[in-house]
């Protein structure tokens, strides 16, 4: 879940039939889940009789936090306690760990202010401000002649807007992001606040946070401390007042038939690709990259193995324990990812909606277009997945690059000026 693009939404979790053997498409093919600024009130008043006005969405919007870059949490108190879970944690958490101390085998828990511990770089977000600015950005682009100058225009109407809102009333001082959905149909823009003094307040060990492990993980309901908490500070170094916006503990659970919503930062969820592009995800994308995760996890491994039970390493083994969870958790997600898309059933209802609503789209051919576009892909799939730039493999094709330019320096004779200049 470390992928660029990050946006509140709001999710629920109905109980529901899954039709796994049919081949119609189903009006909740695409999942259960909305953003803030378009939720189906409606239907969940239809469905499950409940009545939400702005101010309870307002409220939930508030009481979530984005964790940095890579995870969801909440504020849970009236003095800035924030929770999020063990796995989001655990490898900043190490960062304030003493020489003498082993968070992994014993855990932490400072049991007072004075104790918590501050990690520098580490953020918060609070969403505070939304606004549709689909119409201006539609505006913008009205005129364009071709999909360049189209991307061109919408590039820089949404750099315009962020200026704009930058000066507006409500809008100073925060963080603002112009986000883009369903591939340009819809544009918003978010005002976020960002807390950046944030402190350890309690990181349960492994044999806690982390009970299950890998097998439990995605499959079974996880009865572990899978939590962390930490603590906002304000720019006077005080707790942050959260008293307005946090969610509460209920020491009663929830009852059968009770609605629940869970509201988080996903990546992004690739719902409306096309049967041409999910059929090459399925048969390149993520069968290389699933190959690569699973080879490198298999080979750190290996490595923590031989230093995990060293006592001069334990840091070291720590971060390579951390990384190991990570690839393992991207392993188990793209594995499912991939029985889906084997999955002839749904696969067809997914072919059934594209044919439904291209009936509905005459005079259209994207499809055809991408799917067009994607045959010439397909030959080169491997070099687009093990040579293009990578958080996971590095800049290998850049690498490349310039070891060739110093290979031609070197055959050409090139001064050394021009050497050093390529080397």
């Amino acid at each position: 879940m470390k992928l660029k693009l990050y946006f509140l939404l709001l999710l629920c979790l109905p109980s529901v039939m899954v039709h796994a053997q049919e081949k119609e498409a189903s009006p909740f093919d695409l999942g259960r889940m909305w953003t803030f600024e378009n939720p189906p009130k409606e239907w969940f008043s239809e469905a499950y009789n409940f009545n939400a006005d702005e101010a309870w969405f307002d409220d939930v919007r508030k009481s979530s936090l984005r964790f940095a870059t890579w995870c969801s949490a909440s504020f849970v108190s009236e003095n800035g306690l924030i929770m999020t879970n063990h796995h989001c944690s655990r490898g900043e958490a190490i960062k304030v760990q003493k020489e003498d101390e082993n968070f992994d085998k014993n855990g932490f828990y400072a049991s007072n202010l004075e104790d918590e511990r501050k990690l520098e770089g580490l953020f918060v977000e609070q969403l505070l401000m939304v606004e549709d600015i689909t119409e201006k950005v539609n505006a913008a682009i009205a005129n364009a002649e071709n999909d360049a100058q189209l991307l061109e225009l919408r590039s820089a109407a949404l750099q315009s807007i962020e200026e704009e809102y930058g000066s507006k009333t409500g809008w100073e001082g925060l963080r603002l992001q112009t986000v883009t959905f369903y591939s340009g149909g819809k544009f918003s823009i978010y005002g976020y606040k960002r807390y950046n003094d944030i402190r350890l307040v309690l990181l349960p060990e492994n044999d806690l946070g982390f009970y299950g492990g890998d097998p439990d993980n995605f499959t079974f309901p996880r009865y572990n401390l899978d939590c962390t908490f930490w603590r906002a500070y304000d720019e006077n170094g005080k707790p942050v007042d959260s008293s307005a916006n946090y969610f509460e503990f209920n020491t009663d659970g929830v009852h059968e038939g009770t609605p629940v919503f869970v509201v988080g930062n996903p990546g992004r969820t690739e719902r409306y690709r096309t049967v041409a592009q999910l059929e090459y995800d399925r048969d390149h994308r993520y069968k290389y990259l699933l190959k690569f995760i699973t080879n490198r996890r298999d080979m750190l491994l290996d490595e923590y193995n031989m230093i995990k039970d060293d006592e001069g390493m334990v840091r070291e083994a720590q971060e390579q324990l951390s990384t190991i969870n990570n690839l393992s958790n991207s392993i188990k997600a793209y594995n499912g990812i991939m029985g889906g898309l084997h999955n002839e059933s749904f696969m067809g209802r997914k072919a059934q909606l594209e044919k439904s609503i291209k009936a509905g789209s005459p005079g259209l051919n994207y499809w055809s277009e991408l799917e067009n576009e994607y045959a010439k892909l397909n030959p080169h799939a491997w070099a687009i997945s093990h040579l293009g730039p990578s958080g996971l493999r590095g800049s290998t094709f850049l690498l490349m690059h310039e070891l060739a330019n110093y290979k031609n320096a070197l055959e050409n004779e090139a001064s050394e000026e021009d050497k050093n200049a390529v080397k």
